[in-house]
């Protein structure tokens, strides 16, 4: 990382972190922020161009559930993908060196 890295902390009481996750992976989202890009040799972006992007909810209260647990799920699942994988290399490595 560099100091080009805006790390953005949701407010959990105003969305679901992981629903804001989906959001700024979506097609649209990177559209936008591709919008704010700056510099002629180092890409950059302002936190304040990222703070007024507005960001879209379903009408539904159901459809935003449903995407915040589905999000939710496979980020748990992915981590524990992760963990299970360098346990496996730790393994590994401690069978070689041995």
């Amino acid at each position: 990382m560099s100091e080009h890295v805006i790390r953005i902390i949701p407010d959990e009481n105003k969305i679901d972190p992981y629903y804001l996750l989906t959001f700024l992976k979506t097609q649209y989202c990177q559209d936008l922020l591709s919008k704010g890009v700056y510099g002629s040799v180092i890409d950059s972006i302002t936190p304040d161009f990222i703070g007024e992007i507005d960001v879209h909810i379903p009408a539904k209260k159901a459809d935003y559930l449903k995407i915040s647990e589905t999000t939710k799920r496979a980020e748990n699942m992915r981590n524990n993908s992760l963990i299970n994988m360098y346990e496996g290399i730790n393994a590994l490595n401690t069978q070689l060196v041995n």
